[in-house]
């Protein structure tokens, strides 16, 4: 077990989780917003427009593949291979044939929008696997989640929240990071993190180790 002490205005609160990531630093924080990615709203497509929405989804799916890919080659270049090969799982999810057959299924049985299809496919899948009682395959559902987040924010113009306005160092607390959140850190100003989910074989606590980032996973409702 590990702790977090964090000054607010009636004094000074100690938040216990789970250590991942060894180190002791001190400083100011920022705390990122929830971004728990919402259920996109549901539109009746009709079927000549069946056509146009597998379209997005392609154009979406490619999008993502593009960014992971970037991300795994600049791990692969600052980390190493072993590091890098955390993103192979990621890029398996896009070729997943099963989970886009069904999306597809969905749009087609349902009349309705990609974007929404997708949310709902992916998030039984991400739910199914975060019940399961081992704790390393629970651990994945937040891969999978990692990467339908990207998919969806590409199928709705969504923005994910960026980091690359802060100039100065500081600790990160949140409700959840990403691996491909983690990996993209700025190691120079990023000196720790803190997070109210996740366990010690989630790959967020594999890439916090491996860029020696002080890590504190599991504190509950720390960003709060």
């Amino acid at each position: 077990m590990s702790a977090v002490s964090i000054a607010v205005d009636k004094g000074e609160r100690i938040f216990r989780g789970i250590g991942v990531s060894p180190g002791v630093i001190r400083g100011r924080i920022v705390v990122m917003d929830y971004d728990h990615n919402e259920e996109p709203a549901r539109h009746r497509i009709p079927e000549q427009e069946f056509a146009s929405e597998f379209d997005r989804l392609q154009t979406a799916l490619a999008e993502t593949r593009r960014e992971i890919s970037a991300i795994q080659g600049q791990v692969e270049d600052n980390l190493g291979a072993s590091e890098s090969a955390i993103f192979d799982a990621h890029l398996l999810v896009l070729e997943d044939s099963t989970l886009i057959s069904e999306v597809k299924r969905f749009v087609e049985s349902e009349k309705t929008n990609v974007d929404y299809a997708f949310h709902e496919v992916a998030e039984k899948y991400t739910q199914a696997l975060g019940a399961v009682e081992d704790e390393y395959l629970r651990e994945r559902a937040a891969d999978i989640r990692d990467v339908t987040t990207r998919v969806l924010n590409h199928l709705t113009g969504h923005s994910p929240q960026d980091l690359s306005h802060l100039d100065e160092p500081y600790i990160l607390v949140g409700h959840d990071l990403t691996p491909s959140q983690t990996a993209s850190l700025d190691r120079n100003l990023a000196q720790g993190f803190a997070t109210d989910v996740g366990g010690k074989t989630s790959h967020t606590a594999i890439m916090a180790g491996s860029l020696r980032i002080p890590a504190v996973v599991g504190l509950k409702d720390a960003s709060e």
